[in-house]
């Protein structure tokens, strides 16, 4: 993406189009973040989840199981 001033000896519509890809290509990376995050959100919150004598959490690198033993 090219982040370099718009050159103001451009016309208005050259501007215009200059925008609205900048504008374009900006919402295109925030959608792909967005999907980004949405697929590293199940492989956090899974382990912190679980249930039973499964690891619940790690705290410090100490594992801590869901029925509280260490």
């Amino acid at each position: 993406m090219d982040l370099t001033p718009l050159n103001q000896f451009t016309t208005g519509e050259e501007t215009r189009q200059q925008q609205e890809a900048r504008n374009r290509i900006t919402e295109e990376k925030i959608l792909r973040l967005k999907l980004h995050i949405g697929n590293l959100k199940p492989s956090i919150l899974d382990p912190i989840h679980s249930t039973g004598s499964e690891i619940k959490a790690t705290t410090g690198g100490e594992k801590i199981r869901a029925n509280g033993q260490r």
